[in-house]
């Protein structure tokens, strides 16, 4: 079903009008009215495409998870697990780069939720591509999945916070090097163990 470009134009507005103020406000201080006034809508219009504000910020969120999940989907798996550098950099460059993430950054709780959305989308992604071209025990692969992505977000989000001058290409390298060598050491004790 395709979505009316009105409908779409609507919810790009409030949302543009979302991170705007909260440039200057918390989600907290955020009104609807206010939302409402910036997007230059009326507050029905709002209702009719957001509960409330979070809803908002919600969506917004989601749209990123999902553009990103997207990228991932479409790297060679295979090639992945040698070297995720390519991957972490795209990816890495996307939360850079993102105006919402860097509104984020500015609200830390926003920012967290933001990134726990993207673990959890990044190891369910990562967790149904690898048992589908392996056979790893489900269980193994759950815990150690959530370990790397966790691991390699949390670096990413404490690089948002503070780069301690380094530069994204060289934490996603380096990133990339410490996952590859750790992937292919679990990938050959679970052969061992069979």
């Amino acid at each position: 079903m395709k979505i009316d470009r009105r409908v779409i134009r609507t919810r790009k507005r409030i949302e543009d009008a979302v991170l705007s103020l909260l440039n200057h406000h918390t989600i907290d201080e955020l009104t609807v009215k206010a939302i409402a006034a910036k997007a230059d809508i009326n507050r029905k219009t709002f209702y009719n495409h957001h509960t409330n504000v979070h809803d908002v910020v919600d969506a917004i969120q989601t749209e990123i998870v999902t553009a990103l999940t997207v990228q991932f989907e479409r790297f060679d798996h295979d090639a992945m697990l040698h070297d995720p550098s390519p991957l972490l950099r795209l990816s890495a460059q996307t939360l850079e780069n993102e105006l919402a993430v860097n509104v984020f950054k500015n609200h830390p709780l926003l920012l967290s939720a933001f990134m726990e959305k993207l673990k959890h989308a990044f190891v369910d992604t990562l967790i149904s591509v690898y048992e589908s071209n392996h056979d790893t025990p489900a269980s193994r692969s759950y815990f150690t999945t959530t370990f790397t992505v966790s691991g390699a977000l949390d670096v990413y989000l404490a690089w948002l916070q503070n780069p301690h001058g380094v530069t994204l290409e060289q934490l996603s390298d380096d990133i990339g090097k410490i996952i590859a060598e750790g992937v292919i050491s679990f990938v050959g004790d679970i052969h061992e163990d069979r």
